[in-house]
């Protein structure tokens, strides 16, 4: 998706509202969830692309109305070898006072599960393993994680239960999606 962008940008074929558009729009073909951007910028050197104002997913009730990430600022730095042979490799993700709600159906993975395993996913005829992250980065990221109540009602009104965990400062390495238990196909999403 960023390299369609920068391509776009150095081909001079785009506006920057058209570009933005572009930009949303792979992400959310990527993701398969629905992405707004409220600006952008883009380097070269490193290949790094800086997203404020992030929006990722459907607002729902299972997440208190809200969608599944807000991100006030999110820098993407990209492996240059990556792009060289067409494929997008991130070293590094930096979410700044991300808020991310989690929650789902009773019995189905969390919105936050199916995201990941979309995020991790080979796109189709790449050679090789799934990607992975080489760093990631939260600071002043909250997580609302929704839970439904025990209820004699129907699934579509019962309520749900809100836990809140916040994380000042964390930093992974090397993420990667599990393994796939032997015999079965890599899919996070369906465990």
């Amino acid at each position: 998706p960023l390299l369609l962008a920068a391509a776009l940008l150095l081909a001079g074929r785009a506006e920057a509202a058209s570009l933005k558009e572009a930009l949303e729009q792979k992400l959310a073909e990527g993701l398969q969830e629905p992405v707004t951007i409220a600006d952008y910028k883009l380097s070269f050197q490193p290949p790094l692309a800086t997203l404020e104002g992030l929006r990722v997913g459907k607002a729902g009730p299972q997440t208190g109305g809200q969608p599944l990430a807000l991100v006030p600022l999110l820098t993407v730095e990209l492996e240059p070898a990556g792009l060289l042979d067409g494929a997008l490799r991130f070293r590094s993700l930096r979410f700044e006072k991300a808020r991310f709600h989690v929650g789902g159906a009773p019995g189905a993975p969390s919105n936050l599960r199916v995201f990941l395993a979309h995020l991790f996913q080979k796109p189709e005829g790449q050679p090789g393993a799934a990607p992975a992250i080489g760093e990631v980065w939260l600071h002043e990221a909250t997580f609302v994680f929704f839970t439904p109540r025990p209820a004699e009602a129907a699934p579509a009104q019962q309520e749900t239960k809100e836990v809140t965990m916040t994380i000042q400062s964390l930093h992974a390495g090397n993420l990667a999606p599990p393994p796939a238990p032997a015999g079965q196909a890599q899919s996070p999403a369906a465990e």
